[in-house]
């Protein structure tokens, strides 16, 4: 992967394999100049304890951004993720994952939404198991709605499964402290 990389990195071929892997890398740069990566997680993740055994993921604690394409307050709290990821990265052992709600069918611009919002950290799209894994688990059969932000272990246990949205930064932190610290 790493010769195909430099020796064709404009190739149409690249994605797939990359996508075969289980995960892809998009690398950009963040408004504050610093290079970061978002991770796509491409192999279906059918539960919560699944997806904390994702490489990188595994033996942390995961904050998970609960979104869609479609949801315009989603969107809206992205404009805080500098700030956001500043406060996410002075904890150990915390990473981020982005799960969008949306049909497979919406993955392109799921994609593009992931560049243009520079969601760095773990990206996927939940399959309709890790759907209803988060709605009985987490939210004990209340309805999915978006957006949502939670907190789990590395054994998927939840820690706060109803965070301060990503603007009202100073609740969030004193939020994470009480669980974290």
């Amino acid at each position: 992967l790493k010769y195909l990389s430099e020796k064709f990195p404009n190739s149409e071929y690249l994605p797939i394999i990359k996508g075969l892997m289980g995960r892809q890398q998009l690398n950009t740069t963040n408004k504050t100049g610093t290079e970061e990566s978002a991770v796509i997680i491409g192999r279906s993740i059918r539960s919560l304890k699944e997806l904390m055994q994702v490489e990188g993921i595994k033996g942390k604690c995961a904050y998970i951004d609960l979104w869609a394409t479609y949801c315009m307050p989603c969107k809206f709290q992205f404009q805080y993720n500098i700030d956001l990821h500043k406060l996410l990265n002075s904890y150990n052992n915390l990473v981020t994952v982005y799960i969008s709600i949306d049909d497979e069918k919406d993955e392109p611009m799921w994609r593009n939404q992931i560049q243009y919002y520079h969601l760095f950290g773990y990206n996927l799209i939940a399959s309709k198991e890790l759907k209803n894994d988060i709605q009985q688990r987490l939210l004990k059969g209340a309805p999915l709605l978006v957006p949502r932000y939670l907190l789990v272990d590395e054994n998927a246990n939840s820690l706060n499964n109803n965070l301060p949205r990503p603007q009202a930064l100073l609740i969030l932190k004193e939020e994470l402290d009480k669980t974290l610290k």
